[in-house]
């Protein structure tokens, strides 16, 4: 689990950001990923007698709740104090190598005849439409002279719509009764927390997970995720995305010497080897002395299984995949006793229905990070693991279409 972030205005300097400013190095942040599995004290605010200072609050609809003039902090919880709490997901628009920030608009979500669409409205704001059956049932406008992007998702008869503006700072998060199209709330989120900028960039991506909303915030003064709950429209949990995850890249990493065709056998670094073999499939040590051991994989995908791995301290660290099916299943195992660690599948894609496909994998230690790069036939993806517990931080895709 990863430590929450503060909020920019309290410890500015201490937040990991892009967008010019020095990244922290990833050794320097790792270790206090871990501080989520031992007991904390939360820390309280710096109170001060002298009144707050007033915001100026942009224009809104009628229709809209008024935003709040100010961010209270987020209520500081066990499971906040960890990014690997609720990891970063990016889910690219554009394939490797583009601007990944780049979301194009309209953008549009359905189920069955039901269509809701979001799309820039002239001169200014965001239209949210239903539509059934390509007839137009309720419209609104969100975001008025302060907003020309937006972001859907839909939990029962919840429409929650992420407005902001593409090139500037901050989102606020609404949600709209799916039958009236009536705004419920409107909802600021503490984002990157309140920066000044000229050029910049500004897209979110929303996803639902056990009813509450995440948002994934990609901005040029950093990344974050935020959870917001679907009821109340207030944040529950927040955290900072360290530069040098948010900013991952895809590549294909070549195959290190000492790994066969497949990648199913890797030299131990100590003269002996690891290998995934069998039916079922059987994870074997063959160490140069001493007794090895040999193991079950939780997950068998059978003759067409493909993996690669790589040692560490210690510990051999496998990925293992089939090569006709998307996923693939990570594990860490102690070599001096063949103890399980930690086991699980990789984020990934995400769920694929698909026919014929083909899948591959590679790992990547960097600065004390595990690494999971993916080339499947539906896109790419890498993933970024917390070594010693097996959470996963972030997950950056590139889909295909």
């Amino acid at each position: 689990m990863a430590v929450l972030a503060p909020h920019p205005a309290q410890n500015e300097g201490s937040l990991p950001c892009v967008g010019g400013r020095v990244p922290v190095p990833m050794r320097s942040w790792l270790p206090l990923l871990v501080l989520a599995t031992t007991s904390c004290t939360p820390v309280e605010p710096p109170t001060s007698s002298a009144p707050p200072p007033s915001v100026e609050q942009p224009p809104v609809l009628e229709a809209e709740p008024e935003p709040q003039a100010e961010l209270a902090p987020a209520p500081v919880s066990e499971a906040a104090l960890a990014l690997a709490a609720i990891p970063w997901r990016w889910r690219s628009p554009r394939p490797a190598g583009e601007l990944e920030y780049w979301i194009p608009m309209p953008v549009s979500i359905a189920s069955g005849s039901t269509v809701i669409e979001a799309s820039e409205h002239e001169p200014s704001g965001v239209r949210v439409t239903r539509k059934d059956a390509g007839r137009e049932r309720w419209s609104v406008i969100l975001g008025e002279r302060r907003s020309n992007s937006a972001a859907l998702a839909r939990v029962g008869d919840a429409v929650l719509v992420a407005h902001y503006h593409g090139i500037a700072t901050g989102t606020e998060v609404a949600r709209l009764d799916l039958e009236t199209g009536k705004v419920l709330w409107n909802h600021p989120l503490r984002g990157v927390g309140p920066v000044g900028h000229s050029k910049y960039h500004n897209a979110v991506e929303l996803e639902i997970e056990a009813g509450v909303l995440q948002v994934y915030g990609l901005e040029a003064f950093g990344a974050y995720v935020e959870r917001v709950d679907v009821e109340r429209g207030e944040t529950l949990e927040h955290a900072m995305v360290p530069a040098e995850l948010a900013g991952l890249r895809w590549h294909f990493p070549e195959r290190a010497p000492g790994r066969m065709a497949g990648g199913l056998t890797i030299d131990d670094g100590a003269g002996g080897w690891l290998s995934i073999e069998g039916r079922p499939a059987r994870v074997v040590h063959r160490p140069a002395r001493g007794e090895g051991f040999s193991l079950p994989l939780g997950r068998d995908p059978g003759s067409c299984g493909i993996g690669d791995g790589l040692v560490r301290d210690g510990v051999a660290y496998l990925v293992h995949a089939c090569s006709i099916t998307s996923g693939a299943e990570v594990y860490a195992i102690s070599l001096r006793d063949g103890t399980v660690r930690w086991q699980g599948p990789v984020h990934g894609l995400g769920p694929i229905a698909h026919s014929a496909y083909s899948n591959d994998v590679r790992l990547e230690w960097r600065d004390g990070v595990l690494l999971v790069f993916g080339d499947e036939a539906m896109g790419d993806y890498v993933e970024a693991i917390e070594p010693s517990t097996g959470r996963t931080l972030v997950t950056k895709s590139w889909p295909v279409g």
